[in-house]
């Protein structure tokens, strides 16, 4: 569904406070508003604390997966047989 993901925004001072405690660098590349930006995925925990962090898109999500399931109470089945 498309209401799976939530977009947050904030003025340019918070959303730089908050890319340094996540570590994310970032900064505008042109007149379109583009930004480049660390490729990272940070699982928060319900009180906000940082569970888990990857570096780079192509890792193996195997642990993101992992800390979500365990954070959600959800139990991953195993992938079908091929």
């Amino acid at each position: 569904s498309k209401n799976r993901w939530r977009m947050l925004h904030g003025n340019a001072d918070d959303v730089l406070e908050l890319a340094a405690v996540f570590g994310v660098r970032y900064k505008p590349m042109d007149m379109n508003n583009d930004i480049a930006h660390s490729n990272m995925i940070t699982v928060l925990g319900y009180q906000g604390t940082i569970e888990y962090q990857m570096q780079g898109l192509s890792n193996d999500l195997s642990k993101t997966i992992g800390t979500i399931s365990s954070l959600t109470g959800l139990e991953r089945s195993p992938p079908p047989n091929q």
